[in-house]
């Protein structure tokens, strides 16, 4: 929770929703979003992203071990729009 305050900042720039929130408030969802997401990117989390309405999807690599990134990178529902080495966006996919 303590790490998402750059996130909501750098939120400013769309003013678009995100799954971790947009306050220092907790709310429930916060730690049902994260159990569910728990196993990135499994099929489970992807179903949960899309039915959450999730369009786009941002990793910071040097924040993911290189196993879990390259599964990041092969995952055939997240398509890769940006990279900058280390930050990734992608599109989920339909």
């Amino acid at each position: 929770v303590f790490r998402n305050g750059r996130y909501m900042l750098y939120s400013t720039l769309s003013f678009k929703p995100m799954l971790n929130g947009f306050s220092g408030f907790t709310p429930q969802s916060y730690r049902r979003h994260a159990e569910a997401l728990r196993q990135f990117p499994d099929q489970e989390s992807i179903s949960y992203l899309r039915k959450e309405g999730v369009t786009h999807v941002v990793v910071e690599g040097h924040l993911i071990s290189e196993p879990r990134l390259a599964e990041i990178d092969r995952n055939p529902a997240l398509q890769l729009v940006f990279t900058d080495s280390s930050l990734r966006i992608f599109i989920l996919t339909k």
